[in-house]
């Protein structure tokens, strides 16, 4: 089996998984596949065979892709993905125009080709252009490098022949697909990859109306966002009309409408929390003995562990490649182990009756999680345990004696389970990754304003209860069916 990461656009599914294609009905829309908004949660992943997964945090902390960028100043990047269109590429840079308005477009190289006119107004507008490969194809795990390399080069030559005198050194992956093999192909013609704010993925690509795209972009703004909209496709007509609303309102607000570019040059350098961890992970977690102290910035270990729920296998990474695996036992349905990227935080001998002979705690802000040895050796390869990870007590010291506090450790699988399952309906005492997930989305629709600690309390449930007072939902504070719809989390 091989996840697959996606953030949301386009018509394929986040995740890709050879046991379980999720069906269109009624299933989670796994826009966060599998790693949750980089607010409060974690990032994203992808798995292959003897390669280390590389998280947003990986890629983001070395500056190889731009998700958003975290400044002081009120300015917001608009992209557009997919043109130009010779009817509504004019119309949206008409629009732009009227705001004092600058864009960052991802255009293909086939319709560069076909609509150069088009590409130079844009330029002659000062728009930027960016790379968005020459046929829009997706670079799924299996893609070739020769396919990847032909599919920018071609592009850039496209966008090039227009005549435009400078192009953005941006590339966006059609999808959002992305690993280091990606980002390798595209530095060598000078790009860097490009994605968007997780919360301001329109897919207005799918036509859900003009008020759902206005809303979208309106609820979720905040300074240096990259906002994904299209200007061609089957929901470019919405698009444009969107624009009407989302335009003036921001601009009351006091917004600037910059590229990429310029929003870029404004980085300020990040600090741990924003280099894509929980802001009050490591504090959250502190627990007496041996403790994480240091910033995740200043820190580098050798290994790494990935944890894949459905195979129950621990697999331990050194210098990126695989070197050691483990069978181990998880949560059961009802006791879930926790999604998420992790860290070691603690380390104890004999921690108690119930663990085995030794204890890794992880960094989880809502209980005490944390990989540990057995006595019941026969519960291994199942779903036996409470939340936590257990090992035969030989692997689990193994584990202990190379380990050092520190290590990432990211457990595979979405915040609200199996795609075949329902969402759980959630209440104030109640606590899980499911939670934090509710708590990012309200935080990033300004709703909530604690931090994001996985813990249903009282702020999450008045911020659920102005949510729904805000969109016509029963006011009751729980979250089950209408308000994971209305929060865009299932179909």
């Amino acid at each position: 089996m091989q996840y697959f990461v996606r953030l949301g656009n386009d018509k394929v599914d986040p995740i890709l998984h050879k046991e379980a294609q999720m069906s269109m009905k009624s299933k989670l829309l796994c826009w966060l596949a599998g790693s949750v908004v980089l607010a409060c949660l974690f990032p994203s992943v992808v798995l292959a065979e003897g390669i280390k997964p590389k998280t947003r945090e990986f890629f983001e902390t070395r500056g190889e892709i731009v998700w958003e960028v975290p400044i002081e100043e009120k300015w917001i990047a608009l992209t557009f993905d997919d043109g130009p269109d010779p009817v509504y590429t004019p119309q949206i840079a008409a629009l732009l125009k009227q705001y004092g308005a600058r864009a960052t477009f991802f255009v293909t190289g086939d319709r560069a080709s076909r609509y150069p006119e088009t590409v130079r107004m844009l330029a002659e507008a000062g728009h930027e252009l960016g790379n968005h490969t020459f046929r829009h194809i997706y670079f799924r795990s299996g893609t070739s490098e020769r396919v990847i390399d032909e599919e920018i080069r071609k592009a850039k030559e496209a966008i090039e022949a227009t005549g435009i005198s400078v192009t953005a050194p941006w590339f966006r992956p059609p999808g959002g697909y992305y690993s280091e093999k990606i980002v390798e192909i595209a530095k060598r013609y000078g790009y860097t990859v490009v994605l968007w704010s997780w919360h301001q993925d329109t897919k207005d690509w799918r036509r859900p109306g003009v008020d759902r795209i206005a809303g979208k972009v309106l609820r979720n703004a905040r300074n240096g966002d990259i906002v994904l909209l299209h200007d061609h496709g089957d929901g470019a007509g919405q698009t444009t009309e969107a624009l009407k609303r989302i335009l003036p309102e921001l601009q009351a607000r006091g917004y600037r409408f910059v590229t990429v570019s310029e929003l870029v040059a404004k980085r300020k350098q990040p600090n741990a929390n924003e280099a894509g961890k929980p802001a009050s992970a490591t504090d959250a977690a502190a627990r007496p003995g041996k403790s994480l102290k240091r910033s995740n910035a200043a820190f580098h270990s050798p290994y790494s562990v990935v944890i894949d729920p459905l195979r129950n296998r621990l697999t331990v990474y050194r210098d990126g490649q695989k070197f050691k695996q483990y069978p181990i036992a998880l949560g059961k349905p009802e006791t879930p182990t926790p999604v998420g990227d992790w860290r070691i935080v603690n380390k104890y001998k004999n921690w108690g009756s119930g663990f085995g002979t030794r204890w890794l705690g992880l960094n989880v802000p809502w209980g005490t999680y944390g990989i540990h040895g057995t006595n019941r050796p026969h519960s291994i390869g199942r779903d036996a345990s409470h939340g936590c990870v257990r090992m035969l007590n030989a692997h689990v010291e193994e584990l202990y004696n190379y380990l050092p506090i520190g290590t990432s450790v990211t457990i595979l699988g979405h915040p609200l389970g199996e795609p075949h399952q329902s969402p759980r309906d959630l209440a104030k005492g109640d606590s899980g990754a499911d939670v934090m997930l509710i708590q990012s989305r309200l935080r990033s629709a300004g709703y909530f304003k604690g931090a994001c600690t996985g813990k249903f309390d009282a702020k999450t449930e008045y911020a659920l209860r102005k949510f729904e007072q805000d969109n016509g939902l029963p006011v009751d504070g729980v979250m089950n069916a209408h308000d994971y719809v209305a929060m865009g989390l299932v179909d």
